[in-house]
């Protein structure tokens, strides 16, 4: 799963309640950390018809809010050294 800022694809994978997430920073043009953690719990998905609600894992409990906590390193300035 390529960490891209989307509310409820992130709460499954950094929740990864079954096993089966792993989340990899984007190395070409990644999206900026979230400084606030994802909104699980209060408005992470989108229902059908439109309105915000809290992100369930199978069994109907609802996932905490959640850290931002996969991304590239930073990268390190190169320009006018020697190869």
């Amino acid at each position: 799963m390529l960490n891209r800022n989307e509310n409820e694809v992130m709460c499954r994978a950094y929740d990864d309640s079954d096993g089966e997430w792993i989340v990899n920073p984007m190395s070409i043009e990644p999206k900026p950390r979230k400084t606030d953690p994802y909104p699980c719990s209060t408005t992470g998905r989108i229902g059908r018809d439109g309105a915000p609600g809290p992100v369930r894992r199978d069994d109907a409990g609802v996932i905490p809010d959640q850290a931002d906590r996969v991304h590239p390193p930073a990268r390190r300035d190169t320009a006018g050294q020697r190869p």
